[in-house]
């Protein structure tokens, strides 16, 4: 008899606790939270049951009210636009530190920081210092410069995340010039000087998101250079190869 009792006892433990702890969640986008139990999902309507009344109705919520749900293992299942895309979502945290290795046109370290202001709208401000002769690097003499981007990810909770934006520069940037030369020896005779520089453009790129919290970008932007001197300008194309760490 105490044998029974123990094993009636176990089984509604067990029931118990497997009621507790597997709940799934439905977070809306008016940000509403749906303890449930998710039955299935279609193209347009999830069906659920309210975990605190597993043996009540069934629910029916279009998706298109659904921001995502996320199941008692610990997947996540997004939706875009009302469709289901059945991954997990990449862009619950809002903050990013960069580290730039380097650039297409010269070897560059970078330090940057992004936030995202809403669900697909990022603002990003870096800094860049050079480690080669910036007179060595044709078209992109900036030695030292500050940048700032307002960049928009149609996708952001994807793992593959393309984003599009505008990008403004402002740094030192060291023009030289060649006096002309002797000739007894047809040397050129460089003169060189630190002036003011910036850039407006649009940068384009992908940022790969292989977790929750890292992920690799590159991006290749288009610009317009400005020299503070005699306010000439000319096209300028870089690139950026980076490792995110988001928070």
């Amino acid at each position: 008899m105490r044998t029974i009792y123990s094993i009636i006892c176990s089984i509604l433990l067990l029931a118990i606790s497997t009621r507790t702890y597997s709940q799934d969640i439905i977070i809306t986008n008016d940000h509403d939270t749906l303890e449930a139990k998710v039955l299935t999902i279609s193209e347009s309507i999830t069906s659920y049951k309210l975990n605190s009344y597993l043996e009540g109705p069934t629910y029916e919520l279009s998706n298109k009210r659904i921001n995502r749900i996320i199941y008692s293992n610990g997947e996540e299942f997004s939706f875009d636009n009302g469709s289901p895309q059945g991954s997990p979502v990449y862009n619950q945290y809002k903050n990013s530190i960069e580290l730039v290795a380097s650039e297409l046109t010269m070897l560059r370290g970078s330090l940057a920081y992004s936030r995202f202001i809403s669900k697909n709208f990022e603002i990003r401000a870096g800094a860049s210092f050079s480690f080669v002769d910036v007179t060595e690097s044709y078209g992109n003499n900036f030695e030292n410069f500050g940048d700032l981007q307002l960049n928009y990810h149609p996708f952001s909770f994807r793992q593959v995340d393309y984003y599009i934006g505008l990008r403004g520069r402002i740094g030192n940037s060291r023009t030289y010039n060649y006096l002309p030369y002797y000739y007894y020896d047809e040397y050129y005779y460089p003169s060189y000087s630190n002036k003011v520089a910036g850039t407006i453009g649009m940068i384009n790129g992908i940022r790969f998101n292989f977790t929750q919290r890292f992920a690799i970008n590159t991006a290749l932007s288009l610009e317009t250079y400005i020299v503070e001197a005699n306010g000439a300008t000319m096209p300028l194309v870089s690139g950026v190869f980076g490792a995110c760490y988001k928070f």
